[in-house]
């Protein structure tokens, strides 16, 4: 087992020379997609947050579905995607277990005309709520499906 685990270490550290070599020596710039952000936890992604002092973070986004009390109906920790991918299938799971479910609100990463209509008719007669993204922007906050 620590053979096992002292050979990982080898790997990880062969990559991370060859990447040093590549962007020092050459010049190149590593593909996000091979880079590495912890030698411990390697499905960690790097997280742009776009908020002052604290615009980047370091872990995995999660994806949680509250009703209007707090109690979490239904989580997705989300390796390689985005909230703007994980909304309909968020609700369409939650629908299994929940099928009374039949209004819910997203903050602006989820935003987009297309997820309003499959969300919307994953219900109808339910409603979505989604924000829209800039502050200015108070076009689209709800629509009844």
């Amino acid at each position: 087992a620590i053979a096992c685990l002292i050979d990982s270490f080898l790997k990880h550290a062969e990559r991370q020379i060859d990447q040093i070599h590549r962007r020092v020596i050459d010049g190149e710039d590593i593909p996000h997609s091979e880079k590495v952000f912890s030698l411990f936890e390697e499905h960690t992604e790097w997280i742009n947050k776009g908020k002052a002092g604290v615009p980047v973070e370091l872990g995995l986004r999660v994806c949680v579905l509250e009703d209007q009390y707090g109690f979490l109906l239904h989580h997705r920790v989300m390796e390689h995607e985005t909230d703007d991918q994980v909304a309909v299938p968020m609700i369409a799971e939650a629908k299994k277990n929940f099928p009374c479910l039949n209004s819910c609100s997203f903050d602006k990463g989820f935003h987009s005309f297309h997820r309003i209509t499959i969300v919307g008719a994953l219900q109808p007669g339910g409603s979505v709520c989604l924000s829209t993204s800039g502050s200015k922007n108070l076009s689209v906050h709800g629509f009844r499906m």
